[in-house]
């Protein structure tokens, strides 16, 4: 999986030019820095759910993929 993110993150950076990514995710997952806790964000399975924004920002992609 790591290897196929890579690849879309630097098809988004170099190919769409942007200059960040965000991802919505669980807590318990890991990836991007963590930005901020969104609390109670959506409803799932009878229960709402936490949610953790993490980003790239374009330079530090690079700094990585050097």
């Amino acid at each position: 999986m790591t290897e196929v993110l890579g690849k879309i993150m630097e098809y988004g950076f170099d190919t769409l030019e942007l200059n960040r990514i965000e991802a919505f995710v669980e807590p318990e997952n890991v990836g991007f820095q963590a930005e901020g806790l969104l609390k109670d964000n959506y409803y799932w399975k009878n229960r709402f759910v936490d949610n953790v924004i993490y980003a790239l920002i374009k330079k530090d992609f690079k700094k990585m993929t050097r």
